[in-house]
């Protein structure tokens, strides 16, 4: 099959991915976003200084030093991003535990992102890991 486009083509900041299997083959790969992050904090007044991808997980997510996370949110999958901002907005400050604060919203040549506070402690995506699958389900 012909394509249009060059695997992994950049039309801006971002590559140009056309279907499922091309971004989870280009998730985990730090150097490929990195511009586009970037682009985002200088957007939302961030520091570019410290920027660092969290490994796995559904999404392109980077930790601005100690302070902001941004999740980037693949083209083709918009209704996470609605969810997660919906969601977000129903549990800020009404739990009993600590939760992250939208910072900012937007989209970065169709990518929709969230500019979010950073928790402290562990990363989740971790810990879930090495979990076995009964504690999961605790």
């Amino acid at each position: 099959m012909d394509r249009l486009l060059p695997l992994f083509a950049h039309m801006g900041e971002l590559p140009i991915i056309i279907d499922h299997e091309e971004f989870y083959a280009t998730r985990s790969d730090e150097a490929l976003y990195l511009p586009a992050i970037q682009e985002i904090c200088r957007r939302h007044d961030l520091s570019t200084d410290n920027l660092s991808k969290y490994p796995g997980g559904g999404m392109i997510v980077f930790a601005i030093g100690q302070g902001h996370v941004i999740k980037l949110y693949a083209p083709f999958w918009p209704h996470h991003y609605k969810v997660e901002i919906a969601s977000h907005k129903c549990i800020y400050d009404k739990l009993g535990v600590d939760t992250p604060q939208v910072i900012a919203t937007g989209q970065l040549e169709g990518w929709p992102y969230l500019v979010m506070s950073q928790l402290k402690g562990e990363p989740f995506f971790p810990l879930w890991l090495n979990l076995d699958k009964i504690s999961c389900l605790d």
